[in-house]
């Protein structure tokens, strides 16, 4: 082990780079960290791989926050029809970072949970955007060592 973290279990999408619908006839996904339009509301279930990118931003926001998006099955069922506005809490205190680097954490999360498909930013956006800012976060800790607890 190397302390690198893994997510898995990402597998709703046909191909990691597939951006067409593709329609099932099956549910797919676990709530609550099922994208709006994988709903049985929303008619048969459509997903690429923005899909997986709404799962992540669940995953993201449940890291940052220490609580879930959608805690429970009615509430994302409510932000699926619109009916909810999404709105993150303030920045847990026990988060070591500047101002900008959480609040631009907290803008990738919102992102990757954006209610359209279309809106939310693909693997490498993200995968760079993470990147940028773990190179905002060494920066800044070079200049402001982490204190050991």
């Amino acid at each position: 082990m190397n302390g690198d973290w893994k997510i898995g279990d990402f597998g709703t999408t046909t191909a990691g780079t597939e951006r067409r619908l593709v329609t099932s006839l099956m549910q797919r996904g676990t709530r609550p960290y099922m994208a709006p339009e994988l709903l049985p509301e929303q008619g048969y279930p459509q997903f690429n791989q923005m899909t997986d990118i709404f799962a992540l931003g669940c995953i993201m926001w449940e890291l940052f926050f220490q609580n879930a998006a959608f805690p429970t099955l009615s509430s994302i069922y409510t932000y699926a029809r619109g009916q909810m506005v999404l709105v993150p809490p303030p920045v847990p205190p026990y988060v070591n970072a500047s101002r900008d680097i959480a609040m631009n954490a907290v803008t990738l999360v919102m992102w990757c949970l954006a209610w359209q498909s279309d809106q939310r930013p693909d693997a490498a956006t993200v995968s760079g955007y993470c990147l940028q800012l773990t190179n905002s976060l060494l920066q800044q800790h070079v200049q402001q060592p982490l204190a050991v607890v």
